[in-house]
């Protein structure tokens, strides 16, 4: 079934005093009743009355004697009884311990470092450490403690407590010691003198003493148990495994042995096992705050919320004054957004410890995520000073609340602290830039946020504020280009795409800001003034192109085979997505000269955007028949076999397009995603960078900084 306590019932240990056949007390039974008989029978002492008398008690006690132990040995070998069967109901924890038990063990934050130390591999040098000392050594060290001890009781008083404590401790080895050379064969004291060195910290002398005692092969559970438990300290994860395998040979129902062994487990990160033997010790020991604060960081590294919070919650019961316990249950909370429930754990973690700066500091985030922002600046200030070296990250989140609070002088003195101990920290420069910006100090925020944007790690706010102050100082070529590379991971991408927009229709630039209007309204559909944007653009445009149409048509009446008007009124049905008119156009200007280029670049184009590939492709290929060097067709023929997946031939095209045209944005942009895909990523990088920081068209230069950061951090 899985369940020891159901094993206990089914198959229990027997008492190793009653699982042997009395035969003492059969040969007793045996002796005592053939006496009787043969008394009786044979009459041998007849004439002596008072002597067969005698004889017949003594002879009939024997034989009583043994019965009597026959029956309580027949009633203890089979006094096990199956229990009824039950249903099983939900298990009701308590929600809080006995007082009177006060809880005696160690923090829950000392056994998460003990649990990281014995993940490392034992030295090299140390492993003959651990064979049993043999007794020459074993007297040398006993001499070697003599002394020390000696030494120790000729000081006349003790400087410190340690001493006071550290003398106590070699007393009772020597003491202990003596024992032993009387009693060689004695587990307890061997035990005992192993867990003094252990006190003392010496764990290769506890190991020693304890192997010296397992030469005995005891049969008790716990020598084994204790063994393994200083063989993981020691960092041999085999042989303690192997201690605490042992051990549960003794002794099936030890639930320490089950923890010591999914501590094991979880340290060589095989957890799927280290939580079925967690909770096999808790099946055994359900008050175990350790095993349950285990189980519950098993369940965190899961991802089970949940599960993680009853356990850690279970344990926080268990060991109520465990201040560390508390916060990792605040933790789980804040993780989970329950912040009223991390609140009252952070609480009562403070109460335990109330200067904890790492508990402080999440009560801090936890209130900032309530908008209380200036208890949460309180409590990161109260952090900052509780730190013994104040750390970059608490100052940074002290001034993200301060921003709220509108603090900014306050912020600009913390971001300067901050950029003192990292100078290349992103968003302490940036929150410096935004203190400036706040202060009226435009032209040395743009100083600092151009410095910042150079960083690949720097946020999209960077960039958005720098493109608002672009756009205030009447740049906006430069601004456009910032809002740009802000939109590769911004939120608002629909407000970022209208500013675009505005700003290239300021510029004339209708045809870009219709593109950028469009991109906004595809983020967010219902926005009023996007709309009334992007239907002022499209006035403009339809206006302009009608105007095109109009005029090329009287020209064409006047020249029928002007091929230049055929091509320019294909253009304008393409603005105004009139792709048949485009197509009818593009089609008679071909007719009249298949071998225009321009326009069979044109019709070739619009078939690629109407799904044509095939035919698209065929119409590029006699276009670089007619003109070898033409760059557009090679750069079409380099995107359609990175779509099928021909890199070569998508280089080849790329290299002659970039001879061609060697400062093209498409050029290095395709070169950039060719060498992405054969996995040159400095290379990638290289042209990505190119790309971002040259004039091409917004998705371009937006893609090309999304590729470009990840490639920058990767490297």
């Amino acid at each position: 079934t899985g369940d020891p306590v159901a094993e206990m019932y089914e198959a229990p240990v027997k008492n190793p005093f009653t699982t042997h056949y009395p035969k003492d007390a059969f040969m007793k039974v045996v002796l005592g009743g053939f006496i009787f008989a043969l008394l009786y029978i044979s009459q041998i002492f007849s004439g002596h009355p008072f002597i067969l008398l005698a004889a017949g008690l003594v002879s009939g006690i024997i034989a009583l004697w043994g019965l009597v132990e026959i029956t309580f040995w027949v009633i203890e070998d089979s006094e096990t009884e199956t229990p009824a069967a039950t249903q099983k109901s939900a298990e009701v924890f308590p929600e809080s311990y006995s007082k009177s038990l006060p809880h005696a063990g160690e923090s829950f934050e000392e056994l998460e470092k003990e649990l990281a130390k014995s993940s490392q591999t034992p030295q090299p040098e140390d492993t003959h450490l651990l064979q049993a000392a043999e007794p020459d050594t074993t007297a040398e060290s006993a001499e070697k403690v003599t002394i020390k001890a000696d030494e120790t009781q000729n000081r006349p008083k003790y400087e410190t407590l340690a001493e006071f404590l550290a003398d106590g401790i070699e007393k009772e080895i020597v003491a202990t010691r003596d024992k032993v050379k009387r009693s060689p064969e004695n587990y307890a004291l061997l035990m005992r003198l192993a867990q003094l060195h252990e006190e003392r910290g010496d764990i290769n002398l506890a190991l020693e003493s304890l192997e010296q005692c397992i030469k005995f092969e005891p049969e008790i559970a716990e020598i084994y148990l204790y063994h393994g438990i200083l063989l993981r300290r020691h960092g041999n994860a085999d042989a303690a495994k192997a201690a605490f395998s042992k051990a549960l040979e003794l002794n099936r129902f030890m639930s320490k042995a089950y923890y010591q062994l999914g501590i094991l487990e979880r340290s060589a990160n095989n957890i799927a096992e280290a939580r079925e033997l967690l909770q096999k010790c808790i099946q055994l020991s359900p008050d175990d705050p350790y095993a349950h604060y285990q189980l519950g960081m098993i369940y965190r590294e899961l991802g089970e919320t949940s599960l993680a919070l009853m356990e850690i919650k279970r344990a926080t019961i268990l060991h109520p004054t465990d201040s560390y316990g508390h916060s990792k249950l605040g933790q789980l909370y804040q993780q989970n957004k329950q912040h009223e429930l991390a609140i009252a754990a952070y609480s009562q973690a403070l109460s335990l410890k109330p200067e904890d700066p790492f508990v402080l500091e999440r009560l801090g985030e936890v209130l900032a995520a309530k908008e209380m922002f200036e208890r949460s600046a309180e409590l990161f200030q109260e952090a900052l000073a509780n730190q013994f070296h104040p750390r970059v990250e608490t100052m940074i989140s002290l001034g993200r609340v301060l921003r709220r609070l509108e603090d900014y002088a306050e912020i600009e003195v913390l971001m300067n602290e901050v950029l003192r101990l990292e100078p290349d920290h992103c968003e302490g420069a940036f929150l410096k830039a935004i203190a400036m910006i706040r202060q009226n100090r435009s032209i040395e925020a743009i100083a600092l946020l151009e410095k910042l944007t150079e960083n690949p790690a720097a946020s999209y706010e960077a960039w958005l504020e720098l493109g608002k102050l672009y756009q205030a100082d009447k740049r906006p070529d430069k601004a456009v280009s910032a809002f740009i590379r802000a939109s590769t991971s911004a939120p608002d991408q629909a407000g970022i795409w209208n500013n675009i927009g505005i700003l290239l229709s300021n510029q004339k630039a209708y045809d870009e800001a219709l593109k950028a209007f469009k991109k906004a309204a595809s983020f967010d559909y219902t926005d009023a003034q996007i709309a009334s944007n992007l239907k002022a653009v499209q006035k403009k445009i339809e206006t302009s192109c009608q105007r095109v149409i109009d005029t090329r048509r009287e020209a064409l009446e006047k020249t029928p085979d002007d091929l230049d008007s055929y091509l320019e009124m294909g253009h304008a049905f393409e603005t105004i997505e009139r792709a048949d008119d485009a197509m009818m156009a593009y089609q008679r200007l071909l007719a009249i000269n298949p071998e225009y280029v321009p326009g069979l670049m044109a019709y070739a184009e619009l078939l690629r955007k109407r799904g044509k590939l095939k035919m698209a492709m065929r119409c590029y290929r006699e276009i670089i028949k007619l003109q070898p060097e033409n760059a557009d067709t090679h750069l079409f023929l380099v995107q359609a076999n990175l779509n099928l997946g021909f890199l070569n031939e998508a280089l080849r095209h790329a290299v002659i397009a970039q001879k061609i045209v060697p400062e093209d944005p498409r050029v290095h942009f395709l070169l950039g995603k060719i060498y992405f895909a054969k996995g040159l990523a400095p290379r990638a990088l290289k042209e990505f960078t190119f790309v971002a920081a040259s004039n091409a068209e917004p998705d371009m230069i937006s893609w090309a900084e999304l590729m470009r950061r990840r490639l920058a951090r990767t490297n």
